[in-house]
């Protein structure tokens, strides 16, 4: 076993069951719609899991913080705050993390687009079905980001059995790019 799984492990023995209620209230559901977006391999609760141990394993980092900048004559009043900034830092840094990369994937996807569309129609124009040019786009390596998106309505289609309607509908509530989804 990894260290990662054994970090996530861990994460989940001590914070699940806490996580599993936060989210049943319907707390960190942004950080649920965030996670589906960037097709996390994490649930939200075993994220947010991860989140609180992260955040409890930076206090030792902040104490060394502390200790250290009272030694070198930082004062108290800013090894305190340090002190108190770090654990908080760890958990504000985790809970955005998701958001700053569903971001990230749409501006990817949505500096795609024009060329995708353009190669799109020109596909069409050969007479093929739609179901099909999503197909051979997804066979593609010119547009990596749209790719993953495409590749999961292709999934939809051809194993999941959703008509291409159904599937579209589908993607386009969980994908990045809003502009993608429309």
């Amino acid at each position: 076993r990894n260290l990662f799984s054994s970090y996530i492990n861990i994460s989940n023995r001590i914070f699940r069951t806490t996580t599993d209620k936060l989210m049943e209230k319907g707390s960190f559901n942004f950080l649920r719609n965030d996670l589906r977006k960037t097709t996390s391999p994490f649930t939200a609760s075993s994220y947010l899991a991860i989140i609180f141990f992260s955040s409890l394993l930076s206090i030792p980092l902040a104490v060394v913080a502390l200790v250290l900048m009272l030694l070198f004559g930082a004062g108290l009043l800013w090894s305190v705050v340090v002190f108190i900034l770090v654990p908080i830092i760890t958990f504000v840094f985790f809970i955005m993390y998701p958001s700053m990369q569903r971001k990230s994937l749409a501006r990817e996807i949505e500096q795609e687009l024009p060329f995708l569309t353009i190669y799109m129609s020109a596909i069409s124009t050969s007479g093929i079905e739609p179901s099909k040019i999503f197909n051979v786009l997804s066979a593609s390596k010119d547009y990596p980001t749209t790719q993953r998106e495409i590749k999961k309505l292709t999934n939809y289609i051809n194993f999941y059995g959703y008509d291409i309607v159904t599937a579209l509908k589908t993607i386009a509530k969980n994908c990045p790019s809003e502009k993608l989804g429309q």
